[in-house]
């Protein structure tokens, strides 16, 4: 995986958070002090463009912030600058509102999950010997159960036993 995407799996892992909600993580929802993450926005697609928008289900949560994470955090900062985004709110049409997000395209823009799952997560996972599901991320294929994914010509466990 790119150096720049790699926080991202390290985020995943260490805090729990959905994909829309690490492509939404700001400067601001970072509470050092307390080890805390606070979780106020993701970033989705409305129509084919991207928007910032509450958490699902509208819950702000914090989620603790481990040192290990804190640590991969504060290294991927030095190296690629949190970058100021604006993004509509909600829809398309909604207010524009501003994050420094932690993690960016290489243009400097919100990460778009059509773009980073094909270009960069489904890659990272075949690299390593995962084949790319529902539960890795693959959302090209209706069945994505492990072990296979359909989109490969196999077919899932569930496909098979109906």
């Amino acid at each position: 995986m790119p150096e720049r995407y790699r926080l991202l799996a390290t985020l995943g892992a260490g805090l729990g958070l959905r994909q829309g909600e690490l492509f939404g993580l700001a400067v601001g929802d970072i509470d050092r002090q307390a080890g805390v993450v606070t979780v106020r926005r993701q970033v989705k697609i409305v129509g084919s463009r991207p928007v910032f928008a509450p958490p699902k289900n509208l819950k702000v949560r914090t989620v603790p912030l481990p040192k290990p994470v804190a640590q991969a955090l504060a290294a991927h900062q030095l190296r690629y600058p949190p970058t100021p985004s604006t993004l509509p709110w909600r829809d398309v049409d909604g207010r524009d509102e501003t994050a420094t997000l932690l993690v960016t395209s290489r243009e400097l823009k919100p990460l778009n999950r059509n773009y980073f799952n094909g270009a960069v997560w489904h890659k990272a996972l075949e690299a390593v010997g995962i084949e790319p599901s529902r539960q890795t991320g693959c959302t090209s294929c209706g069945t994505g159960t492990p072990p296979r994914c359909s989109r490969r010509g196999r077919r899932s466990r569930r496909s098979r036993n109906t």
